[in-house]
């Protein structure tokens, strides 16, 4: 969050500087959530000529706003930043998804949250409402316009001079939209779990009946039963391979999320 202090009449935060050729289009984007009678300001700034707007965005709307605009590095640029500004002594706003892309870049990194590279599902993206149109408001939008969507299929293609050794390819160019990269990552490890977690019933009780069966199938064979013995094997194993869906329900190894932003 920032908050601009009473006696102050602009607080900001900024990114790091970013090198940038001269003329280079890019896509910035950010989500805020501005409090009742306060005002948030975005800017894309020229770091090389004295910090000067190359554009920005604003709103005086309550709740949660995004920000969007594409613009085009002024020719004798080098560097760039986002700055996230509260721009009216005591005016607080909360910043989050915050972007800056090249739009014509289609290879990314290989998000460190995900560990192989199988655990890549998409890159998505939220689509936002009409722009706001009251005084105040400049490249503003109503939040929340539609479902998240697939922004571009993405191929994972190896590199192996980098530390992870994946990358995503978009197959779709000219970024117009914050993107985010959907997938599956593991759970935390549990250190110091002394709960006890009860297993259903229906499950113990299954899987101790077929444990029981493969027990009498080993006598039946110590009897030379083997017929008999095959056929409580073979329902001990019909038991286990029904009781597949149910664990794979109360026990899931990894959970979905959707993150990794990048800049």
């Amino acid at each position: 969050s920032i908050t601009a202090n009473s006696d102050a009449t602009n607080s900001f935060a900024q990114s790091a500087s970013i090198d940038v050729s001269e003329n280079r289009s890019v896509f910035v984007a950010a989500d805020v959530y501005i409090t009742t009678g306060d005002k948030a300001k975005i800017s894309l700034i020229d770091v090389t000529n004295s910090n000067a707007e190359i554009e920005t965005a604003e709103s005086l709307a309550t709740g949660f706003v995004p920000f969007e605009f594409t613009a085009v590095v002024p020719a004798d640029c080098e560097a760039i930043q986002v700055w996230l500004e509260s721009p009216v002594a005591s005016d607080v706003t909360y910043w989050s998804s915050v972007q800056l892309l090249f739009t014509n870049r289609q290879v990314y990194d290989y998000p460190g949250a995900l560990e192989w590279s199988e655990d890549f599902d998409k890159v998505f993206y939220y689509p936002h409402g009409p722009g706001l149109t009251n005084s105040g408001e400049d490249l503003s939008f109503e939040p929340f316009g539609k479902p998240a969507q697939v922004w571009s299929p993405a191929d994972i293609i190896r590199d192996e001079t980098a530390v992870v050794p994946f990358r995503i390819q978009l197959k779709k160019g000219t970024i117009n939209k914050p993107i985010f990269v959907g997938g599956n990552i593991d759970y935390d490890i549990l250190s110091a779990d002394t709960d006890t977690t009860n297993a259903p019933e229906d499950i113990v009780v299954n899987l101790t009946f077929a444990d029981m069966l493969d027990a009498w199938a080993q006598e039946d064979i110590s009897d030379d039963k083997f017929r008999a013995a095959q056929v409580k094997m073979a329902k001990a194993e019909n038991v286990r391979r029904l009781l597949g869906p149910r664990m794979r329900h109360f026990w899931k190894p990894k959970g979905r999320v959707h993150g990794t932003r990048g800049r």
